[in-house]
């Protein structure tokens, strides 16, 4: 059975929509801090955040946005290239939508012979060329974040 992972609890959700989809799993319940803050504090929320997705399945889960945007971009960092679903709320219907997102990141033979590692959207756009998969891969996730950020 498909999950329904919500990175971060919040007392004004109402998830019972999102059940639909699958059982909910709450990520944290907790909030990023800015700095300075107590120790270990944000790393906490980070590790919560890593032992969530580690049981994560990209394909057949579902991952579900919270408001906060610091918590959906460390929860993005975490993410793999390939297919997620991601749910986001319409206010329109009044359900959840169900966005596919695929990103994939192709090795390619650089100017001068060297190997780089370029971005391509499912639609076949050029995202972007790097010197480094690690560099693709952090594109990526930056690419995700803005793409699934509410606008206010």
């Amino acid at each position: 059975m498909a999950r329904v992972f919500v990175t971060q609890f919040f007392t004004r959700g109402d998830f019972s929509q999102a059940e639909e989809w699958g059982e909910v799993v709450f990520m944290t319940d907790r909030e990023h801090k800015p700095e300075p803050t107590h120790k270990n504090v944000n790393s906490e929320v980070y590790a919560e955040l890593n032992r969530a997705m580690a049981d994560y399945i990209q394909g057949v889960d579902y991952l579900l946005v919270a408001p906060s945007q610091v918590v959906n971009l460390m929860v993005g960092s975490l993410m793999k290239s390939g297919i997620h679903n991601v749910l986001k709320w319409d206010n329109r219907s009044m359900t959840y939508r169900l966005h596919r997102v695929v990103m994939t990141i192709r090795k390619i033979k650089g100017p001068r012979g060297g190997t780089q590692y370029k971005l391509v959207s499912h639609t076949g756009k050029n995202l972007g060329t790097y010197p480094t998969r690690a560099a693709a891969e952090k594109r990526e996730r930056q690419v995700q974040f803005f793409k699934h950020k509410t606008k206010r």
